[in-house]
């Protein structure tokens, strides 16, 4: 009996685990379905490299905005003023109580800008302050019950606010750009918690320049 099959199967999961920061096997399916047997999109032969990174620069811009537009509209009449409310009260729900420094990392956030957020949400009683139990010198926040209902009731229009960003994909088309949404994000997240006050030049070098195959 040939064990090749497996070995090669082996191989892709680890490719995938390494290329997209994930292991659901689910998502691996699709993955695999798609670098085997799914259409590869020749990229225009006008287009260069530099013109590529260009267009996802401004396409990632582009979403951004668009999908702010749309979460201005979820939070309209309700404590929440922007964005980042949103995203720490979502951490906060699905990881309960963290330490302040710990929840405006996992939002992505600058200290001082994170530090204003948290503090506004404090005042509004969406979230609550607590002492570290292991670190005299850090609070811990997590939400109040008023927080955890305003999630609640927010759940459907979230989930509507992501059908709307997703827009006109087809369901395959969901699972072709997912991986390479979470392959990016992926990349990124390291640059973004060890590398906050480097210049981009720097963030070049160390990760992209001195990358295998650059």
């Amino acid at each position: 009996m040939s064990y090749q099959p497996i070995k090669t199967l082996i191989d892709h999961f680890e490719s995938f685990e390494n290329s997209t920061g994930q292991n659901d096997l689910g998502q691996f399916a699709n993955w695999l379905n798609q670098k085997l047997n799914g259409p590869a999109a020749e990229a225009s032969p006008q287009l260069g490299e530099e013109q590529l990174d260009q267009g996802i620069l401004q396409s990632f811009g582009e979403l951004s905005n668009h999908a702010r537009h749309y979460v201005k509209k979820l939070i309209r009449d309700t404590p929440l003023s922007s964005w980042n409310d949103l995203v720490v009260i979502i951490v906060l729900y699905h990881l309960g109580s963290q330490r302040k420094s710990d929840v405006i990392q996992q939002a992505l956030m600058d200290l001082s800008p994170g530090i204003e957020v948290l503090k506004r949400l404090i005042k509004r009683g969406i979230i609550i302050e607590g002492p570290d139990p292991t670190d005299k010198r850090a609070k811990r926040v997590e939400l109040s019950e008023e927080g955890r209902q305003l999630y609640d009731e927010l759940q459907i229009d979230m989930k509507i606010t992501g059908q709307i960003v997703a827009g006109n994909l087809t369901i395959n088309e969901k699972w072709q750009i997912l991986p390479l949404l979470q392959k990016l994000a992926h990349f990124h997240e390291p640059i973004f918690q060890a590398s906050p006050s480097a210049s981009l030049q720097e963030i070049f070098s160390k990760y992209v320049e001195s990358r295998p195959g650059t």
